[in-house]
């Protein structure tokens, strides 16, 4: 951040602890741009420090656009917002949503993940079960009898693939 500090002495009455950070600003005879920030960090023995960050321009690649947004501080998900990107569930950005934003950082990328689902019918094989039917008392001669025949079953199954930035990336039953 380009950031600037300034001490302000402030009048003995005592009133002046409770002032904002606009306040202070206007006690300092500083300007501040549209998207520059001021914070009021301290207040001792008469005296205020007030942060100043000035704004920065910040790019913003997006579905094959480029968006620069003026931000003095911030995380990424707060210039996005800013900047009018909206994001689906899963996709993300370089670097990550909660990432501070800084002075020439590189330009924050929105990645685009879609899924696409195919549901086909794929067959279940079937079970048949003998029963070993005994012909001689001492079990020479023996052979199955059928009890019961299977019948071929079928079942859905659904498999996603994922794409990032139209991409293709892989494909998973889901």
């Amino acid at each position: 951040f380009r950031r600037s500090q300034y001490r302000i002495i402030l009048p003995e009455d005592g009133m002046l602890l409770r002032r904002r950070a606009q306040e202070l600003v206007e006690l300092a005879d500083l300007s501040l741009e549209e998207n520059d920030s001021a914070f009021y960090s301290t207040h001792t023995s008469g005296q205020a420090r007030l942060d100043v960050r000035r704004a920065f321009p910040l790019e913003i690649l997006a579905d094959g656009q480029e968006y620069v947004v003026e931000v003095s501080s911030g995380s990424v998900a707060q210039a996005l917002e800013k900047a009018g990107v909206e994001m689906d569930a899963a996709d993300f950005t370089e670097p990550a949503l909660d990432t501070l934003v800084e002075r020439e950082m590189e330009p924050v990328t929105v990645h685009r993940v879609d899924y696409e689902d195919v549901v086909t019918e794929e067959p279940v094989p079937f079970e048949t079960e003998y029963v070993e039917q005994v012909d001689d008392p001492d079990g020479k001669y023996v052979h199955e009898i059928l009890q019961s025949e299977g019948v071929e079953g079928v079942q859905q199954v659904t498999r996603r693939s994922t794409y990032i930035d139209g991409v293709y990336q892989d494909t998973q039953v889901i």
